[in-house]
């Protein structure tokens, strides 16, 4: 079968990049099976990404690009996942590291918005006599920007004292050129971490 090139990095090779290759990898055969699954699993939604991102933008040359990789990486999983379940061990691959640039945007904010992201909650005490399955946590949120207190809570999670949530929300911050809208930010700067709390 032909050899496929993957990339732990988290960007793909797009336009001009220096590559790196990092060699074959080895070791224990489910190991790696598990990791090729979970690089490939990133990078195809690398890829989504990618595509609608650039897509919003209107670098229709780009969106394409990633669109297609999206398709190609979601081949190799499957063929991958396909040829594992044969007991046919996995196919020869090898690793490439790519760099090359790539705009960071927010395509979907508008000029009076900013995004909140609840990304996990970490070492959560447990009540006495609790074990962690016995959780069922949420997280909550306060923004306070120009007089105006904004506020929102995450989903509930169940069965442990560290979940991931990654949940995204919208907040209206106002005009940005306003003094307060300015004053706020250079405040938050400058405040250390138990003040930024407070605010």
């Amino acid at each position: 079968p032909t050899e496929r090139v993957l990339s732990r990095q988290n960007t793909l090779p797009h336009m001009n990049g220096d590559v790196i290759d990092m060699g074959p990898s080895s070791g224990d055969t489910e190991e790696m099976y598990t990791q090729l699954v979970k690089d490939l699993e990133h990078q195809i939604e690398l890829c989504k990404n990618n595509a609608q991102t650039f897509q919003k933008l209107g670098d229709l040359s780009s969106a394409k690009h990633y669109a297609q990789q999206f398709q190609n990486q979601g081949k190799d999983l499957a063929n991958l996942k396909g040829i594992y379940k044969q007991k046919k061990g996995i196919p020869p691959y090898r690793y490439e590291g790519c760099r090359f640039p790539i705009l960071k945007c927010c395509p979907d904010l508008s000029d009076r918005e900013a995004e909140i992201v609840v990304v996990r909650c970490l070492n959560i005490p447990l009540p006495q006599g609790w074990k962690p399955e016995d959780l069922k946590v949420y997280a909550t949120w306060e923004f306070t920007i120009q007089d105006k207190v904004q506020k929102g809570q995450t989903k509930s999670y169940k069965g442990g004292i560290n979940p991931d949530i990654f949940e995204q929300f919208k907040v209206d911050i106002g005009d940005r050129s306003a003094r307060s809208f300015i004053r706020a930010i250079k405040r938050g700067a400058g405040a250390s971490p138990n003040q930024r709390r407070r605010q």
